[in-house]
């Protein structure tokens, strides 16, 4: 049987390719686009797999007709599955802590979470509450705009596209400006540190 052909709009050019054709012209991408989600939390083959898995839905829903290059695409279809593959994957863990129930003899129950739960180290909670306060007097000093965007997703907890929604710009412009923010209250609590 041979395999499904299609136009692929490339840097400076435009062929029509197979998807094991796309494979080999993005294996390196797809390396790369792995390593970099790599946390150590998941093994570094799982996520190769998982990003492969969103080169093929690439190239599968790519349609030339939409203008964009097929890297850009590929891009944002093997990052999306990235993040919701991570996202599953905490969400699995948390409910391992919360949901793990011990009994002992006379049929009382203790889950993980509770056995977690240790008397509070004042002096951690010192640290911390420093730490919170310079990051505060940082992100004050952002961007008005920046310092909302961050301040809605790590205090408000509200998703990217949320962001996007409100704010009126695209999930991708979110994600540069938490990106960049965050280099910035970086390297400013470092200068500060040290």
């Amino acid at each position: 049987m041979m395999e499904q052909r299609k136009l692929i709009k490339l840097k400076g050019e435009i062929r029509e390719m197979s998807c094991s054709e796309v494979y080999e012209q993005f294996k390196k991408f797809i390396h790369s686009t792995a390593y970099k989600y790599n946390d150590s939390t998941e093994s570094l083959e799982d996520l190769i797999q998982v990003a492969n898995v969103g080169l093929v839905q690439a190239f599968n829903t790519y349609e030339i007709e939409s203008g964009n290059h097929f890297m850009t695409y590929l891009w944002s279809v093997v990052a999306h599955s990235m993040l919701k593959h991570l996202r599953n994957v905490k969400r699995k863990d948390k409910a391992k802590i919360d949901n793990y129930i011990i009994y002992d003899d006379n049929g009382h129950t203790t889950t993980n979470l509770d056995l977690l739960t240790e008397p509070t180290n004042c002096e951690d909670v010192a640290i911390t509450n420093i730490v919170s306060m310079d990051m505060k007097k940082f992100i004050n000093e952002l961007k008005p705009r920046n310092k909302k965007i961050i301040e809605l997703s790590y205090f408000n907890n509200m998703t990217q596209r949320q962001i996007g929604e409100k704010l009126n710009i695209t999930q991708a412009t979110v994600s540069k400006i938490i990106k960049k923010s965050l280099k910035i209250l970086k390297t400013k609590y470092e200068c500060e540190v040290i």
